[in-house]
């Protein structure tokens, strides 16, 4: 035989020997981890802002608080596209631009906009939201940040604070 029909011949008898081989039945695993899902880059973003204040271990509900927090500051992806999820105003992190009369900036970076973020709530205007995020207490965590300075309109002390996600 020339060396093509002799692949030829290896290729189907490796595929039948495949196909008539007895596989075992899947084994059940009850214990099995879940699937881990990806994560979008609202929840990214609020994991990297505990970790960058200290909680290492978010519960779900405080992860929740930060992304709603987000939610509060701009529902579309602009706030992203600027690497400013919270809309910060901090100087001194490879800022672009200023978005508004505010003062709110776009970074050059995720990165350069997490720091200005993290720099940002490391003022003691806002010792309290950082408290309850590090305490993983969402509700504490939002009263503190209604009664802050962070934004003007106090996000209606709660009114108008965004629920899903």
């Amino acid at each position: 035989m020339t060396p093509a029909p002799l692949m030829l011949a290896a290729a189907v008898a490796t595929v039948l020997v495949l196909l008539l081989s007895p596989t075992p039945a899947p084994a059940i695993v009850a214990d099995a981890a879940p699937l881990v899902q990806p994560v979008g880059e609202r929840e990214r973003f609020a994991r990297d802002v505990l970790a960058g204040l200290g909680n290492t271990s978010p519960t779900p509900t405080t992860v929740r608080m930060i992304v709603q927090w987000t939610i509060a500051e701009d529902a579309g992806d602009g706030a992203f596209a600027r690497h400013n999820p919270l809309n910060t105003t901090q100087a001194g992190y490879n800022e672009t631009h200023a978005i508004n009369d505010d003062g709110v900036r776009g970074y050059a970076t995720y990165a350069d906009g997490l720091a200005a973020t993290l720099q940002t709530l490391s003022y003691g205007y806002y010792v309290d939201i950082v408290a309850a995020l590090r305490g993983n207490d969402p509700d504490a965590a939002r009263r503190a940040l209604w009664a802050s300075p962070w934004a003007a309109s106090h996000y209606g002390y709660g009114a108008s604070w965004p629920e899903g996600e």
